[in-house]
């Protein structure tokens, strides 16, 4: 059977991350995990190409290569499928196949620096509740407050949520160790990182106080 080769490399990139993960993941989910360092990666066109090993042999090992994706076809720039035929399930990938496009995701989506030793994992969060990421209330509690959520070992809360996960990049200290920026999101990592804001309004939509103190009270208008 054709498989997928590195001169489809674009055609990938185009592919819609539902199509290739399906809708409604768990955050915390092989699908998930995969979604979140897909969405910084794709639009860095010249740094995708430049990685195309790992990425390549996911979706050999995933799905069937699309009808029209020959050789003859890729200079006519064939269509990006709506759908796609797998050959095995997400639980089935092996761990080894999943890591090795995350670690290709993460410098090509991502970018980091060195954190100083000593620093506690928190940046500013720029002054717009519109780009504010928020967490329940009881969310906050058990993953031990103020730790990144790579970091926060409270209950096993890193263990819980994959992130020791042998397919999971940051289950090496190595590497979530360090401060990560998302490239197209502009913004810092959410796995790494703990925002902080002096913006009263974007400081206060997470938690929101209906989910702990004063239940079902909260104007949202």
């Amino acid at each position: 059977m054709p498989e997928f080769h590195q001169g489809h490399i674009d055609l990938i990139r185009r592919i819609l991350v539902s199509v290739i993960t399906g809708n409604n993941n768990a955050w915390d989910s092989k699908q998930g995990w995969f979604e979140y360092f897909w969405s910084e990666a794709w639009p860095q066109q010249a740094l995708f190409a430049d990685e195309a090993h790992a990425i390549v042999s996911f979706f050999q090992e995933m799905f069937e290569r699309p009808a029209g994706w020959d050789n003859k076809q890729l200079a006519l720039n064939p269509p990006i499928p709506n759908a796609l035929v797998a050959k095995k399930s997400w639980a089935d990938v092996g761990d080894r196949t999943l890591l090795e496009p995350q670690h290709f995701h993460q410098p090509v989506g991502l970018f980091h620096r060195p954190r100083a030793t000593g620093r506690s994992s928190i940046t500013r969060r720029r002054s717009s509740s519109a780009g504010a990421i928020r967490a329940p209330f009881q969310e906050v509690q058990e993953s031990g407050g103020l730790f990144s959520m790579s970091e926060s070992e409270h209950k096993t809360f890193a263990k819980n949520h994959n992130m020791r996960a042998a397919w999971r990049p940051y289950s090496k200290p190595a590497i979530r160790q360090d401060v990560w920026y998302r490239r197209a999101s502009t913004d810092n990592c959410k796995k790494t990182l703990v925002s902080i804001t002096r913006d009263f309004q974007t400081s206060s939509v997470f938690p929101q106080l209906s989910e702990c103190i004063f239940p079902g009270i909260e104007d949202t208008t």
